[in-house]
């Protein structure tokens, strides 16, 4: 089942060769990028907003940013996850832009997390060198945590404990309290709270093993259920892979996985597993080419890789 998991963090062949020419400043190569991720993004950005071309224009926002911030793209995560990254701060930025207080659950489902988003952990502290120091303890921490997080839910689809995956990504991934959680799935209370307490348990010993900061998952506490949040959607560990989407499109893949992808896009409506469904779903329509993207950005490749 591990290779059904988007939670590699080995970037695919093709991904690789397309990062390379556009780092290279290639044209060709950024036209077939833009070609790879847009539809995917405008399918996202179309829902999240009430018109087609400001969904256009936040598109057009992301793939730019994506161009000015290649260089901090550590390959952490898939490509198609920092450019959602990117494109999901520009929805929360027009949304405060109109007044609205609002932040954007990575599911449909759920209760808003407040959490601070990885990488943008601001210091408090004075000096440069402090800062520094801390921003790497927190980058640390976060890595621990985000790999921790792979190995545990690597671990349970392995072993094919859907339920138990589907608890706690409904905790961590879309919000969603113990006793919300219960009534979704018609399980006693009691045992979200065991599956809960025993990922986390799993997930301690799982950083402590590797040496690193053991302190990155304290406790059950609302802190906790918030850092992991922010480490759930910085890397999707439990998002299918779009061949996985496809084959659960087809309704042919195994009766367990296909109940847990079904689960994950249909009852807790991941907004990135819609928004991959949607492109792919209209993939079959004839559509004419529309370059005004490309053309759009292509100033900023030369820009940035010159």
């Amino acid at each position: 089942m591990s290779s059904d998991a988007n939670n590699e963090r080995t970037l695919s062949a093709a991904e690789r060769h397309l990062l390379t020419l556009v780092r290279s400043g290639d044209a060709d190569g950024w036209r077939q990028f833009v070609d790879r991720y847009e539809k995917r993004l405008l399918a996202f950005a179309v829902a999240r907003v009430d018109q087609n071309a400001t969904a256009q224009d936040l598109v057009q926002e992301t793939f730019v940013g994506f161009l000015q911030n290649m260089n901090r793209f550590e390959e952490r995560s898939s490509v198609e996850s920092f450019l959602f990254r990117i494109l999901r701060r520009r929805v929360v930025d027009l949304y405060r832009s109109r007044g609205k207080a609002e932040s954007l659950r990575a599911c449909e489902i759920g209760d808003d997390v407040e959490h601070v988003c990885i990488n943008e952990v601001p210091s408090t502290d004075a000096t440069a060198s402090q800062y520094a120091r801390d921003e790497e303890q927190c980058l640390a921490q976060q890595n621990a945590l985000c790999h921790g997080i792979e190995v545990v839910t690597r671990e349970m689809r392995e072993a094919e404990k859907f339920r138990d995956l589907s608890i706690v990504e409904a905790i961590f991934y879309a919000g969603l309290r113990n006793r919300q959680i219960a009534e979704l799935m018609t399980l006693p209370a009691n045992d979200i709270a065991v599956v809960k307490h025993r990922f986390i348990q799993r997930l301690q010993r799982q950083i402590q093993s590797t040496g690193s900061i053991g302190s990155a998952v304290p406790s059950e506490t609302p802190r906790v259920n918030a850092d992991l949040a922010a480490a759930w959607e910085f890397n999707r560990p439990t998002c299918p892979k779009r061949s996985t989407l496809g084959r659960y499109m087809l309704a042919i893949l195994p009766s367990s996985w296909q109940g847990f992808v079904d689960f994950h896009v249909e009852t807790l409506g991941c907004r990135y597993c819609l928004a991959n469904l949607s492109e792919m779903q209209n993939a079959s329509e004839p559509q004419p080419r529309d370059d005004r993207l490309f053309q759009s950005t292509i100033g900023f490749l030369k820009r940035e890789s010159g």
